[in-house]
């Protein structure tokens, strides 16, 4: 019986794990979406002229302060790890929800970086159309 409920208790260890993991990778992916990739992309979107939805402007004014940006992605892993914590048993749940909430986070951030993107397609291809 012993047996039984320690392998219980490890194989809840290791999905515990593997969700503290993919939410560890889900942030860093933020992040550099965030930091690296969106600063860059608002670059060309500026250099073509090319008018940034209100969600993209959003995000870019949120990438320009990246402590904030560190540390908001940073409280939700702590604020997820606490919950998770307090929740006992239903801790998986817990860090499968904020698993949720970060995949719908990239979600968003992605719609915001390429969004203008196809705008800017758009008008070059409709201006070397005009052009030829």
């Amino acid at each position: 019986m012993n047996e039984q409920q320690a392998g219980g208790r490890t194989r809840g260890g290791a999905v515990f794990g593997m969700l503290f993991g993919v939410n560890v990778v889900a942030l860093v992916l933020l992040g550099v979406v965030l930091l690296v990739l969106l600063p860059k992309m608002a670059a060309v979107y500026a250099d073509f002229g090319t008018r940034l939805p209100a969600v993209t402007a959003t995000m870019v004014q949120v990438s320009q302060a990246p402590a904030a940006v560190v540390m908001g992605l940073g409280l939700l892993l702590a604020g997820q790890m606490a919950l998770a914590r307090l929740a006992g048993r239903g801790r998986h749940l817990v860090l499968f929800a904020g698993t949720l909430l970060e995949v719908a986070l990239i979600v968003v951030v992605a719609f915001a970086v390429f969004l203008p993107y196809v705008e800017l397609i758009n008008s070059i291809s409709g201006s070397n159309a005009s052009g030829g």
